[in-house]
């Protein structure tokens, strides 16, 4: 069964609706992958229209599933057209992805088979595929239909998809939600709604024409005007159109108007009527539904007076030095006024200063400067204005110099050193930024500012003029002068400096020599040489170098202009060395301690009878400083030795000898015991002693041995000693005593003593009785007892 939907009141609306329109029969049936998924896609609509305004309402069916079977369709319908010519409000613009489409008017019959039968209850636009047509998954097919709506208010569109299932013959909605609203056969549908609005009608009322607010008929040329006027919207939709501004059949303005039903909004348009001609002018506004038109009437205002001519022509200069003067004239005319009622008065500076067609101006009346000459010409109407004519007027005297530095007309300009010139300059009716200043040296321009410097380096020797010439610009007034004498001098020139050689020799008289020019030509002062600390005058001097060195030369030359040039160079004072004939010593082989006889003799390869010093030194210091001399070694070797020579201007000359040293025996003197044989008691001190020399600088050492064991030793200090040792014999018996003395190069010497070391006597410790007188009688015995002690432990006889 089919459900009806109902239209209720004037609405029109628009649905967009997912239909699929169930056809019996049978359908081809294609291997299957999934039923077939509707979609309404890109459904384009408008939210609002004007009555009797087509509009377009395009959608389009896409397929989210497997293939469709046939007759799958788009439907587009609107409850809106359910009472109408409905079909005449419908076009198809399109339907190409399709095989067919069919418009339904309301009435129409949509179903007929096998007695069921459905007529349409509104416009109904389908278009689909046949019986073997079919949408396979992801294919869209589009639609677009054409509304007319004849009323205002809303228009209702259905919009629907159907795809029938190839499987089953089922159809497939787009929308089976309950939430969607459903179309006339009984489908669920997207619904839309369109605004249908009625026409405007724009009507211009209360048309004029103000000047500052009030309504005109009559202005004068210049006058600005507004067109003004009310337009009414007297339509039932709102007004969206331009109301244009018209003068003399051509757009002055427009203003865009939007006036709802039955209101009115104002519109303006500026007008200028300067650029029009006195006249009567047409003048409205019109919209696209009505227009209004009236007339203006230009009127010509007052014309003024005119100036047709005026003498001089340009600005004028007058010289006041001069009590120049000048005429003023102006010729005029009134198109609307007689000669006698035209004013002419003369200012100056804005004051009146005469009236008339003529004026003339004196340069003593006024001060120096610019001043304004205006003719004022009036007609004497309260409408115009006076013509004017303006000259400016320069009234101008010459610059005068005020103070110039320099002051002095005459100066010397010295080499090297630069002059700087300026000068002061007034001028009561130029500024002083407008003057112009022109410098010449010679004849020859240089700058144009108030100040030059003028460099000796730019001037030849001689007398040259620097002159400055300052204008202000104008040829009324003569230019002022001023101008100063330059001396410029240079400094003498050396030409040439003697001697060419630059080494000499102490002793030597040594001439030198310059050439000089003074380019002044007025000679040349003085010649002054500075030779080390001494000084000489003249062109030519002769000096004897004393000492050896570099020593440094200078000349002086002073011109007549006190100007000085001075130039310097080194001249080497090299030494004549001593000449060293025969010299060293007298023999190159000594012994230690053995005298060394120096001697020599120098001369001077020059001949000049000067003194000579010497020098005579060892590795251990100086020997001597004369030219002969002795010296003594006292340590084995190679001795060097070096002579130097000196003279008196501190030349050198030096030689080196050789001296070989022998080493020497140390010497020995038995002191005690005096023979070489001596006895003792053992136990008993003996003294040796001897009388040690080494003349060695090496330190040498005694020892005194006993049977070849060395029993002391002594360490000598000095170059002679008497050295002595104590040593007491311990037992009896023959020793060998040896006093030995070494040096550290070796050398040593040595005396031997035989000492025969005898036995010590018994001792008696004790006797009994005791030792002195004993009384004894006769036939009385008595018994002695003696206790002895040998001192070498040996045994004792008694007697």
């Amino acid at each position: 069964m089919f459900r009806w939907g109902e239209i209720t009141g004037g609405t029109l609306i628009l649905l967009l609706v997912l239909l699929g329109i169930a056809t019996l029969g049978l359908h081809t049936v294609s291997a299957a992958h999934g039923p077939p998924d509707p979609e309404i896609r890109n459904v384009d609509i408008p939210d609002e229209v004007t009555v009797d305004e087509p509009f377009e309402v395009s959608v389009d069916g896409y397929n989210d599933g497997g293939r469709t079977g046939g007759y799958s369709t788009i439907t587009i319908s609107s409850p809106t057209l359910d009472d109408s010519d409905d079909d005449s409000q419908i076009v198809v613009t399109d339907s190409f992805d399709h095989e067919y489409d069919e418009i339904v008017s309301a009435g129409e019959t949509i179903y007929d088979k096998d007695d069921d039968q459905m007529n349409a209850e509104y416009a109904l636009v389908e278009a689909g595929s046949e019986f073997d047509g079919q949408w396979e998954s992801g294919e869209e097919r589009s639609l677009s239909v054409e509304f007319t709506s004849e009323e205002t208010g809303t228009f209702v569109v259905y919009l629907r998809v159907t795809l029938t299932d190839d499987e089953d013959n089922t159809e497939k909605y787009n929308a089976p939600s309950s939430s969607f609203e459903e179309d006339h056969q009984g489908y669920a549908v997207e619904r839309y709604e369109v605004d249908v609005t009625g026409e405007s009608n724009l009507l211009v009322g209360n048309l004029r024409a103000s000047r500052d607010g009030e309504a005109v008929t009559r202005v004068d040329r210049g006058d600005r005007i507004n067109i003004e006027a009310d337009i009414l919207n007297t339509g039932d939709g709102v007004g969206a159109q331009y109301a244009e501004c018209y003068f003399d059949r051509k757009q002055v303005g427009s203003e865009f108007m939007e006036p709802d039903p039955s209101e009115d909004e104002a519109v303006s348009c500026t007008v200028d009527t300067s650029d029009f001609s006195p006249g009567t002018y047409e003048f409205g506004i019109e919209t696209a539904d009505d227009s209004w038109y009236e007339e203006l009437v230009i009127e010509r205002p007052p014309q003024p007076p005119s100036i047709s001519s005026a003498y001089p022509g340009g600005t004028v200069t007058l010289n006041s030095a001069r009590g120049d003067t000048r005429e003023f004239s102006v010729e005029v005319s009134d198109p609307d006024t007689e000669f006698d009622g035209i004013s002419t008065e003369w200012l100056l500076d804005g004051e009146r200063i005469g009236s008339g067609s003529e004026f003339t101006l004196t340069s003593s009346d006024v001060q120096p400067g610019q001043h304004t000459v205006a003719a004022v010409i009036d007609d004497n109407q309260p409408e115009t204005d006076a013509a004017r004519r303006e000259w400016t007027v320069n009234v101008v005297t010459p610059p005068k110099i005020a103070s110039q530095s320099p002051s002095r007309e005459s100066l010397t300009v010295q080499p090297g050193k630069a002059q700087s010139f300026s000068v002061t300059v007034v001028d009561e009716d130029t500024p002083s930024s407008e003057l112009e200043s022109s410098w010449a040296l010679d004849g020859e321009r240089m700058t144009s500012s108030t100040g030059v410097t003028v460099d000796a380096a730019d001037l030849q020797p001689g007398r040259h003029t620097l002159g400055l010439t300052v204008g202000d610009g104008t040829d009324v007034t003569d230019d002022v002068t001023t101008e100063w004498t330059l001396r410029a001098v240079a400094s003498p020139e050396i030409q040439d400096l003697r001697p060419g050689r630059e080494t000499v020799t102490p002793g030597e008289s040594v001439p030198f020599s310059v050439d000089t020019r003074d380019p002044n030509g007025e000679g040349i002062q003085s010649t002054q040489w500075e030779i080390g600390t001494q000084r000489r005058l003249g062109t030519t001097v002769d000096y004897v170098f004393s000492s050896v060195g570099t020593v440094e030369v200078t000349v002086i030359v002073e011109n007549a202009a006190g100007l000085q040039t001075t130039e310097s160079f080194e001249v080497d004072v090299e030494p004549t060395q001593p000449s060293i004939g025969d010299a060293g010593p007298d023999q190159s082989t000594v012994e230690i301690g053995e005298p060394v006889q120096l001697s020599t003799e120098a001369t001077d390869p020059l001949d000049r009878g000067i003194s000579m010093d010497y020098r005579w030194e060892s590795e251990n210091g100086p020997i001597g400083d004369t030219a002969t001399t002795t010296v003594r070694f006292d340590e084995v070797g190679r001795h060097r030795l070096q002579l130097t020579v000196t003279n008196e201007y501190g030349a050198q000359t030096q030689k080196t000898y050789t001296v070989r040293v022998q080493n020497d025996q140390p010497e020995l003197q038995r002191r005690h015991p005096d023979p070489d044989d001596h006895s003792v008691l053992s136990q008993k001190p003996l003294q040796f002693g001897a009388h040690v020399t080494n003349r060695d600088s090496a330190p040498a050492t005694v020892e005194l041995q006993v049977d070849d064991a060395t029993v002391g030793s002594k360490r000598m200090t000095g170059d002679e000693e008497e050295i002595g040792f104590s040593h007491t014999f311990e037992r009896p018996g023959d020793r060998t005593v040896t006093y030995v003395v070494q040096d550290s190069h070796g050398a040593e010497n040595q005396i031997l003593w035989d000492i025969t070391v005898e036995n010590r006597p018994p001792d008696i410790r004790s006797t009994t009785p005791e030792q002195g007188e004993i009384t004894v009688m006769s036939g009385e015995s008595r018994e002695f007892r003696v206790r002895d002690v040998d001192p070498e432990q040996r045994d004792v006889d008694l007697t």
